[in-house]
């Protein structure tokens, strides 16, 4: 049996320690995306991910398959998808939510995670500095649990560039947040962690689809 609920992100972690997630719709605009190792929630009014989600292993860490930068559109959802140009922002660089290293444990799922539906810019300096360390520091919580939950996810200003971008990463016992300005800075990604009420003060409500 599904039952649909509409609440903030406060509650989601008392739900992931035992149920499964599925993202869902912030507005009457948005379309959701599941592909092989991730799913994304899609404004198709700003042709930008609202966020994405995806459980990551021990297992799919270590996959084998090359990155291969080759970023294009979902054909899938092209008349939603943002196109080439849309990118072409001096000092932005191709940001993703769902880290392509992540999804290397299957060649179409690393493929996917370069489509434009998980990509938003992000200023350089940020994406090879402290957004890096963070995912990094994702990977690092392996080394305790088997599984770990993740949702990546962006604020807007009243432009395509996002103001900040956000992740929430969860273990079985406890979740950690973080809220990130798309802006260089020399802090390290510790730094941007927030407690909960500061978190849920910043990212909008979400819906989602508990399974029992």
């Amino acid at each position: 049996m599904k039952t649909l609920f509409i609440i903030p992100f406060f509650y989601i972690s008392l739900f992931l320690q035992a149920q499964e997630i599925n993202p869902g719709h912030i507005d009457q605009n948005d379309t959701i995306i599941k592909y092989i190792g991730f799913t994304v929630c899609f404004d198709t009014l700003k042709k930008a991910p609202h966020y994405s989600s995806y459980y990551l292993s021990y297992s799919r860490l270590h996959g084998s398959h090359i990155r291969g930068d080759y970023f294009q559109p979902d054909y899938s959802f092209y008349k939603w998808m943002p196109r080439f140009r849309d990118f072409i922002i001096k000092g932005y660089d191709h940001g993703h939510l769902t880290p392509a290293q992540d999804m290397r444990w299957n060649v179409l799922s690393e493929s996917q995670s370069f489509y434009f539906s998980n990509i938003a810019p992000q200023e350089h300096n940020f994406n090879i500095g402290t957004w890096k360390d963070l995912e990094f520091y994702t990977r690092s919580f392996l080394f305790n649990w088997d599984t770990v939950k993740i949702i990546t996810g962006i604020n807007f200003s009243n432009t395509f560039i996002p103001s900040n971008f956000w992740k929430i990463i969860c273990t079985p016992v406890k979740c950690f947040y973080y809220i990130c300005p798309n802006q260089s800075t020399s802090l390290r990604y510790y730094k941007f962690e927030v407690i909960p009420d500061t978190f849920f003060n910043h990212v909008t409500l979400i819906r989602v689809k508990i399974h029992y």
